[in-house]
């Protein structure tokens, strides 16, 4: 009987760690690096932590390679990491945050997320200093607002020159530029970034990858950042990119398939909103 123990124990093994390893980023054999979308997530991935916050930052940085955030500025040329163009106040007007002065953003998320701080690009800088993280930030600097707030709601020349000096000082402040991906579908503010600063740049794509692969490598960016459920999203693409140079970001698979799927192109960044899977593997 004891015979038959030892091959049958064998098989049970076997086939548990290779069940199990299916559903697993197999970080021996990736290069790809993951950043937190909007720091920890979001869509019923992270149903605790608001985006873009400081504490959702921490919580990710726990897992991740680095986190995605999106900056806005104010009236005050305070940078402002928060995601959305537009929001209503406590009193149903629809405002942006370039239209407010910084106490009045304060004010306005006190009410409207009474458990929860916004935060400056500042703090996060000084919170990486600080306990000396060496991870990546990808930052998308949101350029469409409400219509009110610029001419057709694009933010003006003035405004991307100055949100881009501003970062550009503090991730020098802070020692931080090589740590830094600027995002952004704007080549006005992306050569801004390109002419100086060592901030590396990406341009910021939701359609026609191939396209932006070649305008990208004409205008010397760093790569592009790309909506992976882009038709021409490929790994043929992938490698045409990398061997022109390029770095790829991709965003947001949250699936299992979905990462397995864009995992398997090897881009050099996947942003996504379901940390977790990770959480055993980096």
């Amino acid at each position: 009987m004891n015979r038959f123990k030892i091959p049958i124990i064998l098989v049970i093994t076997l086939l548990l760690f290779f069940g199990c390893s299916q559903n697993k980023y197999d970080n021996a054999n990736h290069k790809t690096k993951i950043l937190g979308h909007r720091a920890y997530g979001i869509k019923g991935y992270n149903d605790t932590l608001m985006d873009n916050t400081l504490s959702a930052i921490i919580k990710a940085l726990d897992i991740t390679d680095g986190v995605e955030l999106d900056i806005q500025m104010s009236l005050d040329k305070t940078v402002w990491v928060y995601h959305d163009p537009q929001f209503y106040t406590e009193d149903s007007t629809l405002i942006s945050i370039p239209q407010l002065m910084d106490d009045q953003i304060t004010q306005h998320f006190e009410y409207l997320h009474p458990n929860t701080k916004i935060n400056t690009l500042n703090e996060i800088f000084k919170y990486f200093d600080e306990n000396q993280i060496n991870k990546v930030i990808s930052l998308d600097v949101k350029i469409i607002f409400n219509p009110d707030c610029f001419n057709k709601g694009y933010a003006s020349a003035e405004y991307l020159n100055r949100i881009a000096d501003i970062v550009i000082q503090l991730a020098k402040e802070y020692k931080i530029s090589n740590q830094i991906m600027i995002e952004s579908e704007s080549e006005y503010l992306l050569d801004r970034f390109k002419y100086n600063s060592e901030i590396n740049t990406y341009l910021l794509g939701f359609a026609n990858f191939e396209k932006l692969i070649k305008k990208a490598y004409k205008k010397d960016y760093t790569g592009v950042s790309q909506n992976y459920r882009d038709s021409c999203v490929s790994k043929k693409n992938m490698e045409l990119a990398h061997k022109k140079g390029l770095s790829i970001q991709l965003w947001t698979p949250n699936s299992l398939d979905d990462l397995k799927s864009v995992l398997s192109m090897h881009p050099d960044f996947i942003q996504t909103d379901n940390i977790n899977y990770f959480k055993d593997s980096l």
